[in-house]
């Protein structure tokens, strides 16, 4: 319900409908609202997980709420993401339909060692009912997006004048390597682009343009770093907060 207001506000946004937007935007704020509220047990901090026969709420979330993006950083994320954590050490190889949404969120939360060995275990050559749908779709796109760190940040159409020089889509990189010397993924479509992407640790990223219309590359990196290099040449670099204290910087290229 949360990720279909929250959809709809923003396709409202592209259209240019300022009311329709404000409206869906604030119903995903409620529902924010309340799963951070009413699904919270501040005694014994941690989210419910559903409602009983009885309407009194019970067990215990996690990861579903992380994949969905709605709970507020802080205490409540990080008791999130340690009910997750502490899932997955006792059911290592759980069910596909969630174990593969799991690494995901590792990567989002910048916990790529564990988030790996999960995609590992859903692809390994035993792995029960690893030819479902769920598997290929989401280890794919947890490759992406969490391992190579390839996204697409939109802006609010309303905001890319003052904030995006007029550009409201910017193609991101973040390494999520961890322990991994490198990656490299090529031919990856992006709208009428394909580009490719390699990754040297955490310090070195190059992005080529392959096919396509220029674009604009913002290539970040984790913790606090006054300046990157642009081919050798030091660049005053951005400062982003993100959840759980993780600390990114990036340059615009």
């Amino acid at each position: 319900q949360y990720a279909g207001y929250l959809a709809y506000g923003r396709i409202q946004e592209l259209r240019g409908n300022r009311e329709a937007a404000r409206i869906f935007l604030k119903k995903a704020a409620g529902v924010r609202e309340l799963v951070n509220g009413a699904w919270w047990d501040e005694k014994g901090k941690f989210f419910y997980s559903h409602l009983g026969a009885d309407y009194k709420l019970q067990g215990r979330s996690g990861l579903d709420l992380l994949y969905r993006d709605i709970v507020d950083d802080g205490p409540k994320a990080r008791s999130a993401v340690s009910e997750l954590l502490a899932a997955i050490k006792k059911g290592p190889s759980s069910a596909v339909e969630g174990q593969s949404h799991q690494a995901e969120v590792l990567f989002r939360y910048g916990i790529p060692d564990v988030a790996y060995t999960q995609m590992m275990d859903l692809t390994r050559a035993n792995r029960a009912r690893r030819e479902y749908p769920e598997v290929p779709y989401s280890v794919i796109g947890a490759m992406v997006t969490g391992l190579m760190g390839i996204t697409v940040d939109p802006v609010s159409p309303f905001q890319a004048p003052a904030e995006g020089d007029f550009v409201d889509r910017i193609v991101r990189t973040l390494p999520g390597l961890g322990t991994i010397d490198w990656a490299e993924l090529r031919n990856v479509p992006i709208r009428a682009n394909e580009v490719a992407v390699r990754h040297e640790g955490g310090r070195k990223s190059v992005c080529t343009n392959q096919v396509g219309p220029a674009l604009i590359w913002q290539a970040a990196f984790d913790g606090a770093h006054e300046t990157l290099l642009i081919d050798g040449q030091p660049t005053r670099a951005r400062i982003d907060k993100r959840p759980l204290g993780r600390v990114t910087s990036s340059v615009r290229v």
